[in-house]
């Protein structure tokens, strides 16, 4: 993520490039850096990236009940965990 700093810096230095006679296109190449989010970055030059304001909940998350029935860890005593050798034949 990029910092509004840091944005305001890539934008000011792609703007005296295209203000020198640079193309936009070859001034954004130069820097590995896309037309698009140029564009985008102008537009919205106050907003900041809004990634780490957004709450992600998973639609298919457990349920407590659900997580908790994993923490349950079977024992010795377990007949699904005996070894071969305790099973009579």
């Amino acid at each position: 993520m990029t910092s509004l700093a840091e944005r305001s810096q890539v934008i000011a230095l792609l703007t005296d490039a295209i203000a020198a006679g640079a193309r936009q296109d070859r001034a954004c190449a130069a820097i590995s850096f896309s037309e698009r989010t140029m564009q985008r970055w102008q537009r919205d030059e106050h907003r900041g990236d809004q990634r780490p304001l957004r709450v992600q909940a998973s639609a298919n998350r457990l349920s407590v009940l659900e997580r908790q029935s994993f923490r349950v860890w079977p024992t010795a005593g377990n007949t699904l965990h005996r070894n071969r050798r305790s099973i009579a034949c």
